[in-house]
Formats: structure tokens, C-alpha cells, sequence
């Protein structure tokens, strides 16, 4: 018995098996706040944020504090990535754009982004599903 089948079938049922990206987080428009959160404290300002079939859009705070724009998302169990596909100036922190990989909680109507850097500042973003 030949080992070539054997090994074309188990490379089509891996292959088959992989995960692919789902979204666990609820697709709604949601509203609350954006903070940095750092040893000093954080300014709270008001954003929304639109989550629709792995896109996601939004309006951020005043001043680019922070930067959320549009693009795609997918989620995992514990994270969801923004990928953002905006072109920014050079005039900024670029670490206030929502993009790349942040933890997520939710529960009921409400989800909370979160990212840290480099144990110097969080920046947390506490929405709720707009009524």
C-alpha cells in the first residue's frame, strides 16, 4: 500500500480544519469613551464606533485623541485586531489610531477595548450599544 493517499488526505482534512476568523464581538453601533489611561490620569472624551460584517468605522475625540478612522476587524476569544486603511499625517501620536491587536470584555450591551504599551499607559475605550 502506497503512503501518497494517505498523506493527500491528511493534508486536505488540516487543511479543512483550519480556524478561520470569527466575530464573536456583537455588531451594533456602539457609543461611550476613550481614555489613555497614565500614572497621571487620562482625559475622557466621547466616541462611537460602528462594528458591521468585519468592518468597522467611527468618529473619534477632537484633536485626534483618539484616531479611529475605518477598516476591517476580526476577532479571537480574548482579542479582536483592527486593521486600519486610513492615511494619516506625520503631525501626531500614532499610537492614538485604533488599529492592531487590543483585549476585549463584553457583557450584554456593553464592550470594553483595552490595549496596553509597554507598561507605560493602557488606552481603554468603554462603549455600549447605541439605543
Amino acid at each position: 500500500m502506497k503512503p501518497f493517499p494517505y498523506l493527500v488526505l491528511a493534508i486536505a482534512i488540516c487543511i479543512g480544519c483550519r480556524k478561520s476568523h470569527t466575530v464573536l464581538i456583537r455588531e451594533s453601533v456602539y457609543t461611550g469613551t476613550f481614555q489613555r489611561l497614565t500614572p497621571q490620569g487620562g482625559t475622557i472624551v466621547n466616541v462611537s464606533l460602528t462594528l458591521d460584517s468585519g468592518r468597522y468605522s467611527s468618529e473619534g475625540g477632537s484633536g485626534r485623541y483618539p484616531v479611529i478612522c475605518k477598516g476591517s476587524y476580526y476577532t479571537k476569544p480574548d482579542s479582536v485586531y483592527f486593521l486600519n486603511e486610513c492615511m494619516f499625517t506625520a503631525d501626531f501620536d500614532w499610537t492614538l489610531i485604533l488599529s492592531g491587536a487590543y483585549s476585549y470584555t463584553q457583557k450584554e450591551d456593553s464592550l470594553i477595548i483595552s490595549r496596553q504599551y509597554q507598561q507605560a499607559f493602557t488606552d481603554i475605550y468603554r462603549l455600549a450599544k447605541k439605543q
